[in-house]
């Protein structure tokens, strides 16, 4: 049998319907190409250099030739998944058992909580329902297991085409991995640099970027908070923040998987009056109200810490035009913490917010 590649069928319209659009995607085969098992193994040692021994291990798109999880059939419970009939029938003359499957539409087959690995390379880009796989992707891998997928450079120009281009931009797949509860441990380009003229040196632009991601457990409080504060800081070039919802969310983990973490607590109020602005009062209020009363509560460093997030409270609130706090009070504040030397450095950062948009008179 020759070596397995695409069948190129222009004709055929992509559409959510996968079984359908798939069903001859592939040339019949039984191995990959050389290029194809070269990458492969690369991406198995460079992920996995002792090896995998006695895993449970999923993959979704196996493709033509069996995917990743040819490789670790030995020694590991190995499974496949895909929506392509041809690809199947490869598959089984390779002696991979696998199964027909629309990731979009059913649930994965494994229970909650019983798969140590899950790949999924260059698939997501065919996905009509991205978030929906990821879920489940979730739902079944251990705690701290790994996904690991690769998703093509979007100046590639994929064939049959992105469902959703703009997922595919690095950032964004960076931060779809991370509100969904994983840890992004690598990310890299791999494969030929397709614009070696314009993009030098050779890392600039690859095929491919390849994501290795741990499925984060109730231990991971400061990860979210990490998580937290990277969303936090992503504004546009207005200075306007992109991602605050986001940010709001891992703030809330991280207080909640660590409730004396009182710096998560105060993030959460901060970014809480982003909903705050918009009538949704009742969570605000709770931490504005935990904020106010550390601030009386006469404990140093945390009420210095209090007075420093309230302030920015304020700042945020102005810059949004949706001010509800009293700059008499802002003032009490910034004269207060010029009174102690520790406040004095948050007092500066305060103010080199301020000046940010607005003058100080």
């Amino acid at each position: 049998m020759p070596e397995t590649t695409i069948v190129g069928n222009h004709a055929k319209r992509i559409t959510a319907d996968a079984i359908d659009f798939y069903k001859n995607y592939w040339h019949p085969g039984d191995n990959a190409t050389q290029a194809d098992q070269q990458r492969d193994l690369w991406i198995l040692s460079k992920l996995f250099p002792q090896g995998l021994h006695g895993k449970t291990v999923m993959e979704i798109g196996l493709g033509g030739a069996g995917g990743l999880i040819r490789y670790l059939q030995k020694e590991n419970k190995i499974f496949g998944l895909d929506a392509s009939e041809a690809a199947l029938r490869n598959c089984e003359r390779m002696g991979i058992p696998a199964k027909l499957h629309n990731a979009d539409r059913e649930m994965l087959p494994f229970n909650d909580g019983t798969v140590d690995l899950v790949f999924a390379m260059e698939v997501f880009e065919h996905f009509a329902a991205p978030q929906y796989v990821l879920e489940e992707i979730r739902r079944v891998l251990k705690p701290s297991g790994i996904v690991v997928a690769s998703t093509p450079h979007t100046l590639v120009h994929h064939w049959p085409r992105l469902f959703y281009p703009d997922l595919f931009e690095r950032d964004a797949f960076r931060e779809f991995l991370m509100i969904n509860d994983f840890k992004v441990i690598l990310e890299e380009g791999f494969g030929a640099n397709l614009y070696p003229h314009d993009y030098l040196p050779d890392a600039k632009v690859r095929w491919s970027f390849l994501w290795q991601g741990r499925k984060m457990t109730d231990g991971d409080a400061q990860v979210y908070m990490a998580h937290g504060l990277y969303f936090w800081g992503k504004k546009n070039d207005r200075g306007i923040r992109t991602r605050p919802m986001e940010a709001i969310d891992c703030f809330r983990k991280s207080w909640e998987l660590s409730p004396d973490n009182i710096t998560a607590r105060f993030m959460l109020a901060r970014s809480l009056v982003y909903r705050f602005i918009y009538g949704e009062e009742q969570e605000f209020a709770k931490h504005y109200d935990f904020l106010t009363q550390t601030m009386m509560s006469g404990k140093q460093p945390m009420n210095l810490q209090a007075h420093y997030h309230w302030a920015m409270m304020y700042l945020e609130m102005e810059r949004l035009g949706r001010q509800r706090m009293r700059r008499a009070d802002f003032e009490s504040v910034l004269k207060m913490l010029s009174q102690h030397p520790e406040g004095q450095k948050l007092q500066e950062q305060v103010i080199n917010r301020w000046r940010t948009f607005s003058p100080i008179s």
